[in-house]
């Protein structure tokens, strides 16, 4: 039997727990460069997962939405102006051929609702401001009969700046909407009417009794309060009609106005006041 001193022994051991550690630091680094791997593989799949997932037809139509938006600022004629948002209705609608089978969520209907009301106004607000020279807060719109394609109606809309508290959780805001329209009868007729704009749940109603009518000012005149409204008949009123011998007089005072402040009686609220912005409306009907 050999015998080692003490001194080798000691060298021996420390040789042995240097082999050991070093085994030890190889697997360690084998499991380490594998978790790596693991981690990277995991990561791209995961980049690959939301790339998938942000090319959606949803989010195709809300990016062709927001390059019109983007074009917008540039856009110096109503005929640029009217190609740019053709091309863009077109782009979105091979884009909903390339996609017919596709089922939108609810969260994706209320994402593109929400992009195309956005685009409504700006691009109505842009297509005043080129035909008519100016920036407005009213938005135009026309209604076509889809059998003979000829316009029916025209339309023209201002919402309030301010909202009114409903309840703890909702608001609502007024508008002031004006109609010129053939389509139920054989002489074109106008119609001027306030309805909620923005209504939570449709929580807010005009109130059955509105006194003699709403109370205006318009600019910093005096309380107007000659303005009288179609009687009411149906409960839950969301739309109140003005008599139709007022409508004229009052589309004068709107154009050669700026500001309207609008008095009405709101169901359970009482008496709530709309401040509008109304310069600049262009109403030759």
């Amino acid at each position: 039997m050999v015998k080692y001193s003490r001194k080798a022994l000691q060298s021996f051991q420390v040789k042995a727990l240097l082999l050991r550690y070093q085994l030890a630091f190889i697997n360690f680094a084998k499991c380490t460069a594998k978790t790596v791997l693991y981690f990277t593989l995991f990561t791209i799949s995961l980049m690959s997962c939301n790339e998938t997932k942000k090319n959606t037809p949803t989010d195709k139509i809300i990016s062709i939405y927001q390059e019109f938006v983007d074009e917008l600022s540039s856009i110096r004629t109503v005929e640029k102006f009217k190609e740019a948002k053709q091309k863009t209705d077109d782009k979105i609608y091979q884009t909903l051929v390339d996609n017919q089978n596709y089922k939108f969520s609810e969260e994706e209907k209320e994402r593109l609702n929400k992009k195309q009301d956005e685009v409504n106004e700006l691009s109505q607000n842009k297509y005043a401001e080129l035909a008519y020279g100016e920036t407005t807060h009213w938005m135009y719109s026309q209604s076509t009969d889809d059998l003979t394609g000829k316009v029916t109606a025209y339309n023209a809309t201002v919402a309030s700046l301010n909202e009114v508290s409903i309840n703890d959780n909702s608001t609502t805001r007024l508008a002031i909407c004006l109609k010129y329209s053939s389509l139920f009868n054989s002489t074109p007729s106008s119609a001027f009417m306030i309805c909620f704009y923005d209504n939570d749940n449709e929580m807010a109603h005009f109130a059955d009794f509105q006194g003699g009518g709403i109370r205006v000012i318009f600019d910093n005149g005096e309380v107007d309060n000659t303005w009288a409204l179609m009687d009411n008949h149906s409960k839950n009123a969301l739309t109140s009609y003005f008599d139709k011998a007022k409508i004229a007089q009052f589309i004068n005072k709107l154009k050669q106005s700026k500001k309207c402040r609008i008095q009405v009686n709101i169901q359970n609220l009482g008496l709530k006041t709309f401040d509008f912005d109304v310069s600049g409306l262009k109403w030759d009907y």
